[in-house]
């Protein structure tokens, strides 16, 4: 059985390898939907997240064997976004939102965060490099 990894632990490994061959090149072999979800939730200038401006206050997760969570949960993203459920009210869309960020790892959280600000807490993860690994995923 192999172990599927985060989804913050493959960007963080991207992100430090070399070289963008090399980055483009692992980012291409781990190509999954959830991954293009992050890369675009983060990117994408058309998606704009409906949630209040700075970080919520919410309690990481303590549970160690949580790694394919995000995984799963990327399909509920459209629920924060502008036009993603226009009947959900501000207070249970921003209660939910802490739900996740409490239900994944730490380092998965951040990352929710990070591209909520429309950035990636990776240097080396940039829009130009994610438009090389993946064409049109991304407008120009």
């Amino acid at each position: 059985m192999t172990v599927r990894r985060s989804i913050s632990w493959i960007l963080n490994f991207v992100d430090n390898l070399p070289n963008d061959e090399e980055r483009i090149k692992c980012l291409r072999a781990n190509d999954h939907p959830s991954i293009r979800l992050i890369l675009q939730g983060a990117f994408h200038p058309h998606i704009v997240w409906d949630l209040p401006e700075g970080d919520p206050p919410y309690k990481p997760c303590e549970y160690p064997h949580i790694d394919n969570m995000l995984w799963t949960e990327t399909r509920r993203l459209y629920l924060f976004t502008v036009g993603g459920s226009p009947n959900l009210k501000p207070l249970k869309r921003e209660s939910m939102y802490i739900d996740l960020l409490e239900s994944v790892t730490p380092e998965d959280a951040k990352l929710l965060l990070a591209i909520k600000n429309k950035c990636l807490p990776y240097k080396n993860v940039t829009k130009l490099l994610v438009t090389q690994a993946f064409p049109g995923l991304i407008p120009k």
